[in-house]
């Protein structure tokens, strides 16, 4: 099983120290599954992978990968779905935000993720279950509620301290530690369209967010583009004090451009998301990484993808898969749970 892209992985010492910074209380340890696992933050170096990617154009050596992959694909065919199941088979001048992922189930294939920034006491906690379709000349990913999903997983070093409360549909909590506020939000859809001429991807779907504490909601609707006319990437929100039913903010624009807030009061705010400041993430190089990181599973892969050869990749992803299901089958055998490596079940 593949882990989702871990950056910026806090070693089980930060994390201890995390844990006795929320409440005051004594360090929790790590799983002993993980605790002997040491990441040094000066392993981590900028990185610069998204900068080779070109413009969402298609070249003509690109055209021919996306050509073979879509020629096993069928309209509706849902992409999550397991085909061998089917057929039988540090700077001090800047905020350090920390960021952990990890897929801990195959199927249905359910991903949590945990990410933290001490110095301004937040911190998000989710799990996310998704369903992909292929649709002609798009790709749709869409979130499966909570609900469907039993049991939920939560952060595992400091369960006791931040429970993570799943309460259906919801998929994830931001916790405003120095207000004592908890944020409950869903996700919206992802499309990837046009895929065989000039590719791009939007948001679509209604996300809800909601705090108990303060009595504040929001909804925030991602609109997708109409196939003849309309804009792309359109979002509108609206927030809202619920014990007096007033609007006390509305939305408008688009997600990755321009933003224009109107308050309750006549006030207004624009905020151009392109001009906001973009800090890269750091990573440790392949070679450091753990068997189970995501570039370092797929790198071969990803090699020969980037060499534009087709059947050297298609080669080491079935190498890759016919492996982890012996390993599958090997632990049925012994009766051994999958055991997550960051992650507790509930």
């Amino acid at each position: 099983m593949a882990v989702t892209k871990k950056q910026c992985l806090p070693s089980s010492s930060v994390l201890s120290m995390r844990s006795s910074w929320i409440k005051g209380k004594a360090p929790v340890e790590a799983p002993a599954h993980s605790a002997s696992e040491l990441i040094l933050v000066e392993d981590e170096a900028t990185d610069t992978e998204d900068n080779e990617e070109e413009d969402l154009g298609v070249m003509e050596d690109q055209r021919s990968v996306i050509l073979h992959l879509i020629s096993q694909l069928k309209l509706g065919m849902d992409l999550t779905r397991d085909p061998a199941k089917e057929s039988g088979q540090d700077q001090s001048t800047c905020y350090k935000l920390r960021f952990v992922a990890e897929q801990v189930s195959h199927h249905p294939p359910v991903s949590c993720f945990y990410c933290e920034c001490k110095e301004k006491k937040m911190c998000v906690n989710a799990h996310v279950w998704t369903k992909s379709k292929f649709m002609g000349m798009s790709i749709g990913v869409s979130m499966v509620v909570i609900s469907e999903l039993e049991p939920c997983f939560k952060r595992g070093l400091i369960n006791e301290l931040l429970p993570f409360h799943c309460q259906p549909p919801y998929v994830g909590v931001l916790y405003l530690l120095e207000h004592e506020e908890e944020y409950v939000f869903t996700l919206p859809s992802a499309y990837a369209r046009s895929i065989l001429t000039i590719p791009w991807v939007e948001l679509g779907g209604k996300v809800n967010i909601s705090c108990a504490r303060t009595g504040y909601s929001a909804t925030v609707t991602f609109h997708t583009k109409p196939f003849y006319g309309g804009k792309v990437h359109r979002v509108t929100a609206e927030v809202k004090h619920n014990p007096t039913n007033t609007i006390v903010c509305k939305a408008q624009g688009e997600w990755n451009g321009t933003l224009e807030f109107t308050y309750s009061n006549g006030e207004t705010k624009v905020i151009d998301t392109s001009k906001l400041p973009v800090t890269k993430k750091k990573i440790r190089p392949i070679a450091k990484q753990g068997p189970l990181e995501s570039r370092h599973l797929w790198q071969h892969v990803t090699n020969s993808l980037k060499e534009g050869n087709i059947d050297a990749a298609t080669e080491h992803k079935h190498h890759l898969e016919e492996r982890q299901r012996a390993e599958e089958r090997q632990r049925a055998a012994l009766t051994t749970p999958w055991k997550p490596k960051y992650f507790a079940k509930e």
